[in-house]
């Protein structure tokens, strides 16, 4: 069962979304649609313990709290979840940017156009419970980690090393996380869910890059953070780097 989210204050909308929805991808018997006319409302169903998403749908304008206030707070409870914004006029502003939005869809769009979009959207859910998740340990201690869980994975001696987002808490873990797979063999499992080679030495999740430089990348800034984090690029590596993170990018923010 997939959970769809929607805060909207337009309750018409909301039927028309539900309708392609259905057309792209999902049935009545896999789906259950859960609807809210505000922020603050989202906001008191996600307190609850059993509270349930897969995809929010995300109104910009909204009486009381905005998206972009709405949506930090989501990404609190449901860090890794399928976000998407919608809009009649808004425009993707940076606060937009560091929630991590898997895309910004615009009302006016033609009904061919918003189902082409729903149907990626769709996809990207159903794929985002079927991530394969990266076994790591340290010392005696297994971890399971999420690829959102993950910045980049970089060549150690024997297999990898993984370095996890600053915001990632992994309780009674001291020291490196390691994985006993080879690199190249993460990254042809990996390179499906938005990792690229940023040099021979490591991969890197382009979801957390912000923007890559001639011989560096850097990646977006963390609220505990007092500055970017920053690794170089292979010479070899950059053009290709470009191009694929111009494409993931692409797939945010397609107009």
């Amino acid at each position: 069962m997939y959970h769809i989210l929607f805060c909207e204050d337009n309750s018409v909308f909301i039927e028309y979304m539900k309708q392609v929805i259905l057309k792209a991808g999902v049935t009545e018997a896999q789906v259950q649609f859960h609807e809210f006319l505000s922020g603050e409302l989202l906001l008191t169903y996600l307190e609850h313990a059993d509270a349930k998403c897969d995809l929010l749908i995300l109104d910009m304008q909204l009486p009381g709290m905005n998206g972009d206030e709405v949506a930090e707070s989501f990404r609190t409870r449901f860090p890794n979840t399928t976000l998407v914004f919608c809009s009649g006029v808004a425009k993707p502003t940076d606060r937009s940017f560091k929630v991590m939005a898997y895309r910004y869809l615009y009302k006016e769009y033609t009904d061919d156009k918003m189902l082409e979009e729903i149907k990626e959207i769709i996809q990207k859910m159903i794929m985002h419970k079927a991530e394969p998740v990266i076994m790591a340990h340290n010392y005696f201690r297994q971890v399971q980690l999420k690829l959102d869980e993950i910045l980049y994975i970089q060549l150690a001696r024997r297999g990898s090393k993984i370095h996890v987002c600053p915001n990632v808490d992994i309780k009674e873990i001291h020291g490196d996380l390691l994985c006993n797979e080879k690199l190249s063999d993460l990254y042809e499992v990996l390179k499906d869910f938005g990792f690229a080679y940023a040099h021979n030495s490591y991969i890197v999740n382009l979801k957390y890059v912000k923007k890559i430089l001639t011989n560096e990348l850097v990646f977006v800034k963390w609220e505990n953070e007092t500055h970017e984090q920053r690794l170089s690029v292979s010479r070899t590596k950059v053009k290709e780097l470009k191009k694929i993170f111009a494409i993931e990018l692409g797939k945010k923010y397609q107009g």
